[in-house]
This record gives C-alpha cells, sequence and structure tokens, in this order.
C-alpha cells in the first residue's frame, strides 16, 4: 500500500468515525463540526471546553495531505461548513473534529 493509499484510507475513517459518532449523538444534519491540527496541550484544551470531540494521532509528514483530505469529504457533507485550513498548525500531530454546538458547562 502507498502512502497515498494509506493517507487516504485514514481520512475515509476518520470521517466515518466522525460522522457515526454525529449521528449516534443525535447531530448529524447541523453543519457544526470544526476541524484542527492540534499539538496535545491544544487537543487537551478543545476537549476540556466542548463536550463532543473526536481525535486521533498522526504521522506528521502525513498531517497535511490527511488534512486536505477529510476537509474535501467534510465539505462534502452537512456535517461541517467550509473549514478554515489557514488556522491549522503544522507542529500539531493530533486531528481534532469538535462540535461547536455543544459545550462543557
Amino acid at each position: 500500500m502507498s502512502i497515498t493509499e494509506r493517507i487516504e484510507r485514514q481520512a475515509s475513517l476518520y470521517f466515518f468515525d466522525l460522522h457515526n459518532f454525529s449521528r449516534e449523538n443525535g447531530c448529524q444534519t447541523d453543519n457544526n463540526w470544526q476541524l484542527k491540527q492540534a499539538t496535545l496541550d491544544e487537543k487537551k484544551e478543545l476537549e476540556g471546553y466542548y463536550q463532543l470531540t473526536i481525535a486521533s494521532k498522526y504521522l506528521p509528514e502525513e498531517m497535511d495531505q490527511l488534512l486536505k483530505m477529510v476537509n474535501h469529504k467534510l465539505s462534502n457533507s452537512p456535517l461541517a461548513k467550509e473549514i478554515d485550513t489557514a488556522s491549522n498548525k503544522k507542529e500539531g500531530q493530533y486531528l481534532v473534529a469538535f462540535h461547536t454546538g455543544k459545550l462543557k458547562r
């Protein structure tokens, strides 16, 4: 399996997990999901602030391509509006999806 095929498979699995998690929590048709490349500290901060989060760790050299593929899948689904990739940091090893409408109280 080539690197591109592996990254494509990882993106599909991440999107599949996000879609299922969203359906299980009753928010599959809204578009409040955001995606962020994050460091460990940022990941913990997001998990502490938002009720619904999904995070996975990936190799840094695969992150840029993976983020683009997941963004493409999200932009073609009802789960999220257009994702702002400019705000993503290059050093983060975690891909974190969080639902902006579900804050922890």
